[in-house]
């Protein structure tokens, strides 16, 4: 589910999009954001027919979903501003950019943080409670928590990351409504 050829698709539409934006290839940013986002609908999707199929481990789930979604979480500080300054344009930093993006793609970007975060929220209440204790006889399966290694099962990276999940999730759906509050406005 994530061999070398997933991951290193992730790891050159990343470096593509980060060296666009670096220098300023404006016109092929829509594209790329494009392919980026196909690719890791496609993936989620696989993801969650695995799932749904039992044929995927706890691990690999959390394995996939950082992988899946890491470039995502860079929107974050940008959403959470927005929240802060309660979406007042004259402050919002995307504002600024030479790249500007489109309604499409501000909806597809907060569409998929707050997919990963409803998705991450039923991973950490349903699939990591479910690891048997002795795990079918091997190690527990472990996450990095600030660069430790910890058991997916320990209370404080489960409690961490549910609070967190949620409020990504809450964030996200605070930038919808303001999104679509903002579109609804310039229509008035």
């Amino acid at each position: 589910m994530y061999g070398l050829g997933i991951r290193l698709g992730f790891y050159i539409q990343w470096f593509t999009l980060i060296t666009a934006n670096l220098f300023e290839n404006i016109e092929e940013l829509p594209a790329i954001r494009l392919t980026l986002g196909s690719f890791v609908v496609a993936n989620f999707i696989a993801l969650i027919v695995q799932d749904r199929l039992h044929t995927v481990k706890a691990i690999d789930i959390f394995v996939m979903v950082v992988l899946y979604f890491g470039f995502y979480l860079s929107h974050i500080p940008v959403f959470a501003w927005r929240v802060l300054t309660r979406f007042d344009a004259s402050v919002d930093p995307t504002r600024w950019t030479n790249s500007e993006a489109g309604l499409v793609d501000n909806l597809f970007q907060i569409v998929m943080v707050l997919g990963a975060a409803i998705f991450q929220l039923y991973y950490w209440l349903t699939v990591v409670p479910a690891i048997p204790k002795d795990n079918n006889g091997c190690p527990p399966p472990v996450g990095f928590f600030f660069g430790k290694r910890v058991e997916l099962r320990d209370e404080a990276m489960h409690a961490t990351n549910i609070v967190t999940q949620a409020v990504l999730a809450v964030i996200s759906l605070w930038n919808l409504a303001g999104l679509f509050a903002e579109r609804t406005a310039s229509y008035q």
